[in-house]
This record gives C-alpha cells, sequence and structure tokens, in this order.
C-alpha cells in the first residue's frame, strides 16, 4: 500500500506561495532587503519608459538577485524558473518575464541601481551591527571574459603590420614616381616620399596619394593607385585596432574591452581584472579593470568605492601586489592607515631575501650610499623624475658601482656590461618603514592572518559554489554590472545563513532581527 498521490487533482483553496516559503529562506532575505531600500536607490535610479507599463524594478530585482544567489546567471534558465520555481515565482508575483526582458533588466535598465543598492546594503549591514570592523580587505582575480580565446589583437603585431604596409607602399611609389619624375618633384604638403626616408605614413597620406593617380590615363600610375587605395583600406583598419587598443596590449575580437591576461592554468585568455573589496566577510566595494596589475588597478578601485557614497574605511589591507609608491602616497593624503605589504615583505620576514636584490643591499644613511654582499659600495650618481601613466610624480635616485669588472659574482649581480646600478625611492623607502612597523605590530599580524579568510572566502564561493569562473555578458561596462549582482547575492546568502542560524540558537542577527521595515 502507498500513499495516494493523484496528480489530476484540484484543490478547492490553493495553498499562497508565502505560505510555501521559510520565514529565514534566503528568498523572504532578499524580498525584504529589497522593500527596505530606499527610493533614491531603486526608483529613482530606473529608467523612464514609454509605451506600456513595465515590470516594477523592485520585483526584478528581487528574481535577478534571487537568480545569481542559486548560481543562474542564463536569462533563458532564469525566465524559466519564473515559470516553474515557487520561490522565483513567489518574488515575480506571478509573472512572467521573457528572456529578453530579464537580459534588459539585468544589463540595462538596473544598472544605475546596482552602486547605490550595494552602498544601502552596506549601510545596513553596519546599521545592524552585521559589519563592525574598520578594517577593508582588497584583493583581485582574474575573471575570463566571454570573449572567443583565439580572437586575440596584439599591439606588437598590428607595429609590424603598419611597418610593411608602409614598405610597400614607397615601393609603389616609387614605381609611380620613376613614371613622371617631374610631377613627384612638384609633390608637397602631405605627400609620401618616393622612397623610405623613416617617415610614419598614415593612412590618410596613402590614400591622398591614390587620389592624385586616379585619373590618370597612364596604366602603369592608375595601377598604382589601385594598389595604393588598398594598402590605405589595410592602414585603416590596423589604426583602428591602435585606437581600440588605447593603451592595452592586447584585445578580442569577440569583446573589444577584454585584455588577454594570465589566468591561474598559466594560459593567456580575454579576461578581466576583478577588485573586490571586504568587510567582517561582506563585499562592499568592487570594480572591474582592463589591467592585469592589482596595484594599477588598486586606486580606481577606490575611486569606485567613493562614487557609491560610501567612506573611506580607516584601514585597508592588501598582500605586496598592492604596495606601491603612487598607492602608498594616495592612502596617507585620505587620511587611511595602510596595511599594503609591499614585494619583498615576505622574503624580509622568512630570511630569505634572494644575495642580489635590492633589498638585500645595506643602506648607509651617513654616507648616502648601498653596500653590496661583496662589501663593495654603490654611490649616489643621479636624480631621475618619472611620471606614471595614471600622472603620479616620484623621484628616483640613482647608485652605482664604481667597479664591478673584477667582481666574482658579476654575472649574477649587474645586467649587462656595465657596473651594478639601483633605483631608489626615499619616498617609497619612508612608506615601506611606516608600513612595515604597524604589520609588525599584534593588531597588524593579526589583520595579516584576517586577510586570508576574509577575502578568499568571497573568490571561493563565487567561484566554487557558484561556478562562476566566466562573464556571462561582454563589454567592461556589462562586466561590472555583472559583478554587482555577485556582490549583492554573495551578501545576501551570507545574511541569510547568518539569520537561520540565529533562529536555531534561539536569537536574530547581531542586533536579534533584521530590522529592515518594508519602504517600497
Amino acid at each position: 500500500m502507498y500513499r495516494p498521490a493523484p496528480q489530476a487533482e484540484i484543490q478547492m483553496l490553493p495553498p499562497a506561495l508565502s505560505d510555501l516559503i521559510p520565514e529565514k529562506d534566503i528568498c523572504s532575505v532578499i524580498s525584504a532587503f529589497v522593500d527596505a531600500l530606499p527610493r533614491a536607490a531603486v526608483e529613482d535610479k530606473f529608467p523612464h519608459t514609454v509605451g506600456a507599463p513595465p515590470l516594477h524594478p523592485r520585483l526584478m530585482l528581487k528574481v535577478l538577485l534571487h537568480a545569481y544567489a542559486q548560481g543562474l546567471r542564463s536569462s533563458r534558465k532564469i525566465a524559466r524558473a519564473c515559470l516553474f520555481d515557487i520561490t522565483f515565482r513567489w518574488l515575480s508575483c506571478g509573472q512572467q518575464p521573457s528572456h529578453n526582458t530579464v537580459n534588459r533588466f539585468r544589463s540595462e535598465y538596473l544598472r544605475d541601481a546596482l552602486p547605490s543598492t550595494l552602498a544601502a546594503m552596506a549601510e545596513m549591514l553596519i546599521e545592524q551591527k552585521y559589519i563592525g570592523a574598520q578594517e577593508y580587505f582588497v584583493d583581485g582575480t582574474i575573471i575570463d571574459a566571454d570573449a572567443n580565446k583565439h580572437s586575440h589583437v596584439w599591439r606588437k603585431n598590428i607595429a609590424r603590420y603598419k611597418q610593411r604596409i608602409q614598405e610597400r607602399a614607397r615601393e609603389i611609389l616609387a614605381e609611380a614616381a620613376a613614371v613622371d619624375a617631374e610631377e613627384d618633384a612638384q609633390r608637397g604638403g602631405r605627400d609620401l616620399p618616393a622612397s623610405g626616408d623613416g617617415a610614419s605614413i598614415a593612412a590618410v597620406d596613402i590614400r591622398a596619394a591614390a587620389k592624385k593617380w586616379s585619373d590618370s590615363d597612364d596604366a602603369r600610375r592608375e595601377k598604382a593607385s589601385k594598389a595604393l587605395e588598398k594598402e590605405a583600406e589595410k592602414m585603416e583598419k590596423y589604426e583602428a585596432q591602435e585606437a581600440t587598443l588605447g593603451e592595452r596590449n592586447s584585445y578580442s575580437k569577440t569583446d573589444e574591452d577584454a585584455t588577454f591576461m594570465r589566468t591561474k592554468d598559466d594560459l593567456l585568455r580575454p579576461a578581466y581584472n576583478v577588485q573586490a573589496g571586504v568587510q567582517d566577510d561582506f563585499v562592499t566595494g568592487v570594480s572591474v579593470s582592463q589591467n592585469a596589475n592589482d596595484g594599477t588597478a588598486f586606486l580606481p578601485h577606490l575611486e569606485a568605492r567613493r562614487e557609491t557614497g560610501l567612506p573611506d574605511p580607516p584601514r585597508i589591507v592588501a598582500d605586496s601586489i598592492y604596495g606601491t609608491e603612487e598607492n602608498y602616497a594616495h592612502l596617507e593624503q585620505a587620511g587611511i592607515d595602510s596595511y599594503l605589504q609591499y614585494p619583498s615583505w615576505h622574503r624580509e620576514q622568512t630570511g630569505q631575501l634572494r644575495p642580489y636584490e635590492k633589498a638585500a643591499f645595506a643602506f648607509d644613511s651617513e654616507r648616502d650610499q648601498f653596500v653590496c654582499s661583496q662589501g663593495k659600495a654603490l654611490v649616489f650618481i643621479e636624480e631621475q623624475n618619472q611620471t606614471t601613466k595614471s600622472g603620479y610624480k616620484k623621484v628616483l635616485r640613482i647608485y652605482e658601482c664604481q667597479d664591478c669588472s673584477a667582481c666574482p659574482v658579476k654575472s649574477d649581480c649587474a645586467k649587462g656590461a656595465g657596473n651594478r646600478r639601483i633605483q631608489h625611492s626615499l619616498e617609497l623607502a619612508r612608506h615601506q618603514s611606516e608600513t612595515r612597523a604597524r604589520l609588525l605590530t599584534p593588531e597588524g599580524a593579526a589583520l595579516r592572518k584576517k586577510r586570508g579568510w576574509q577575502i578568499e572566502t568571497v573568490w571561493a564561493h563565487l567561484k566554487r559554489n557558484l561556478n562562476f569562473r566566466r562573464f556571462s555578458l561582454r563589454g567592461l561596462g556589462k562586466a561590472t554590472v555583472e559583478m554587482y549582482w555577485l556582490s549583492l547575492s554573495h551578501n545576501l546568502t551570507l545574511l541569510a545563513k547568518r539569520a537561520a542560524t540565529a533562529s536555531h540558537t534561539g536569537g536574530g542577527g547581531p542586533s536579534g532581527q533584521l530590522g529592515w521595515g518594508q519602504t517600497g
């Protein structure tokens, strides 16, 4: 005998979907959070539309946050869930958005609301004492772009192709010039030289030369004109690619914002560098960079966080890639205590400095000189001013050994045929000394230990639990939008777990309850 389970049975009084949703389930937490958001964070950021009334932005915000919390990033799967999943049907209030509607809300309609939503969430978490620590832990990771890995465009290849075009153009011009030397001698202005003189040639120059001979009756000059037109088209293609590159060295043809970066498996693939900042396990800042270097992406990350309206944290903790002079100077100017390690920090603390690296050389401040492992002095010879791509100016002092010719370790120590040189920044040395003192305090040691499990837990959840290893949306702007969805969903998942744990122990959150009143 089995329990009866007739599928065709009709319920006279169907149950309310809300009765089937546990109070501490993540979809209940998401609904309460979105309802508590101020109007300025959602409706005021929603674009006004014409025609039929759109779905409510709060409704779609709930659906999308729940989808990302479940690891659903396909717009078709999200639309299907709104048909068959009880939690999605409850959050969507029975609405059945198409996959196109889901995608438009995700990547366009709600994109301006996401930064303010993350900021509002951080403020709520601080108010409810889920976030109490003043430390901000920063780290980055490389995430594959939604692009073909074989669609690369490299700056060095463009330069090589352009050089070949210029050489061919000069050859064509030389042949055409031989037909009419007198007309060639009369050319001026932007016309091309008859033979290679090393000058750079642009597409507009080639096209202008081709136009002069386009109406010629001479077959050889007409042939040269057509050949130059073809070379001009190729040159325009490579000039457009250079414009797309900007300051980068590569990009993908299928996602022109993506840069080829070396991933964890030591392969070059189109990707983005994602920066995240965590306070008490919750993400309170996120940004996406086209630069693979975390240190370079640090200041834009802080600026993106400020634009959400959140104040700067009192202390910032990060690993050694972030310890640059520019980053130290910025934190000092902003009044933020720096706990950024620097590249040689771990080797200094473990006694594993390489024999011939700069950090292993003793500095004699009285004589203003470095002393190498062989006891030879590297004396000051000059100062050099450098400016970074972001505009930061720094002064480098150059020290050089007087004679390395007879040194037994010269091949290991000095690069090239000359004497060993060292670049030294007094400002960077000061910042490193102050940071070293902070890192060696008991508080600094605790923060260094805490940094790993604070920020790495976020990456583990996104990559392992949600299987987020590749963006679903293309372009830098949309990739940033997707990171906001993931960051918000991570915070809500963590909050739901803590609320459920607290309910089992007879309490709410740190303040006894979520405490989010409905304002939507």
